[in-house]
């Protein structure tokens, strides 16, 4: 029975996209998982002190692990000195998650030069023995550039949604929508159109909360009287779009990839780079924010699903593990 360590993004999250990828996570590691036992640390919050991480048996029997595996998330950040980062170590405590590996994981902001900190705490962490999983071609450069290998296998979210899923997702519109904004990327003039649009398109609108920040600020928005407001939990987003023929438009990218695995005709709203990298390798349905005022045809059009997954690559890399 190996011992497995799972560095959990969702753990402490106030973002249910982190809940999301971290399903994609534990189902993509199942092979991997099974008859083995397997232990989540977070990464939002310190897992150990420096003190701890030097001194204490559960800093110890993490590092005695067969395999410490990164679960996907935004977590190669390219500035580490700030205490707020979704990877919550320094120089000084980042001793037991020595040797791990990466699984899906990418960078929003892969345009910045990373610092010669961080830089150091990930050659620290990093496993030069494995080949780490990236979710993006431009992550998987970054990486390399540490002189550790890598292959990009996209986000584990897709890694379920086969050609035969996409099949039965439906090409023409419905008369519900569920929607989502982004509370700290903010454009109140395109995202006020693309509540318009979706009022004048549907019949029926839902607006699911997947972050903290999400429902203040749809608040400030207009015209918002008939929506049904779902709250910020997987259970009641599923509820909706399982017992509904609806459609889902919005900035949030796991939140439509999650309508994807439901088989939901889905259109994602791009707002920064992280949506682009992927759609580069995944091909999912999007439309620039800058460019909403194509959102009304690209309703109204007959469009398929055809989510592209290198289930080559993703096996290559499972495979180094069974």
């Amino acid at each position: 029975m190996k011992k497995i360590v799972l560095w959990d993004t969702a753990i402490a999250t106030t973002n249910q996209g982190d809940v999301i990828i971290m399903e994609g996570v534990k189902k993509g590691l199942e092979p991997v998982f099974k008859g083995n036992y397997v232990v989540p640390f977070p990464t939002h919050t310190t897992p150990f002190t420096i003190w701890q991480s030097y001194f204490w048996w559960k800093a110890k029997w993490v590092q005695d692990a067969d395999y410490r595996f990164i679960g996907g998330s935004n977590l190669f950040a390219t500035n580490l000195r700030y205490p707020t980062n979704d990877l919550n170590i320094n120089l000084f405590n980042c001793k037991p998650m020595s040797n791990s590996i990466f699984c899906g994981v990418g960078n929003s902001t892969l345009n910045k030069k990373t610092n010669w900190y961080t830089q150091q705490i990930y050659k620290k962490i990093l496993s030069k023995d494995f080949v780490h999983s990236l979710r993006d071609d431009e992550s998987t450069a970054m990486l390399e550039s540490y002189g550790r290998r890598g292959i990009t296998t996209g986000c584990p979210t897709l890694w379920e949604i086969t050609p035969e899923l996409c099949k039965e997702i439906p090409h023409e519109k419905s008369d519900s929508v569920i929607f989502t904004l982004t509370g700290v990327q903010r454009d109140p003039v395109k995202d006020q159109q693309m509540l318009d649009i979706l009022k004048k398109n549907y019949k029926k609108r839902f607006f699911y909360v997947q972050t903290n920040w999400d429902l203040p600020y749809f608040k400030t928005l207009k015209n918002l009287e008939d929506v049904e407001i779902v709250p910020p939990a997987l259970e009641a987003f599923a509820e909706v779009l399982d017992n509904n023929e609806i459609d889902y438009v919005g900035t949030r990218l796991h939140g439509g990839i999650f309508a994807i695995q439901r088989k939901i005709r889905t259109i994602i709203i791009t707002i920064d780079n992280r949506t682009r990298n992927i759609n580069k390798v995944n091909n999912l349905n999007v439309i620039e924010r800058e460019n909403i005022d194509k959102l009304e045809s690209k309703i109204k059009s007959s469009f398929k699903t055809d989510v592209r997954v290198d289930f080559e690559a993703v096996n290559k890399w499972r495979n180094q593990f069974l």
